[in-house]
């Protein structure tokens, strides 16, 4: 059975993808749990985090009632 060549083309670019992926990942790995940590230190940045999602949650729950509905 002979394969179209662009078969062995994508093959390849996938076995590239696979190698150049696994640092980018444990980068991120890394920041998040760094990032985690400063996070949780501060009793402060949690407090002004819980107050930002709070608004950020009221303000959808707003848009949700003031929006005006198209009739069916």
């Amino acid at each position: 059975m002979i394969l179209d060549p662009q078969l062995y083309v994508l093959f390849l670019l996938g076995l590239t993808h696979s190698p150049m992926r696994v640092p980018y990942l444990c980068a991120v790995a890394l920041a998040s749990g760094s990032t985690a940590a400063w996070l949780r230190s501060s009793p402060a940045t949690r407090h002004a985090l819980d107050a930002i999602s709070g608004l950020v949650v009221v303000g959808l729950a707003l848009r949700l009632v003031l929006v005006r509905r198209k009739p069916a």
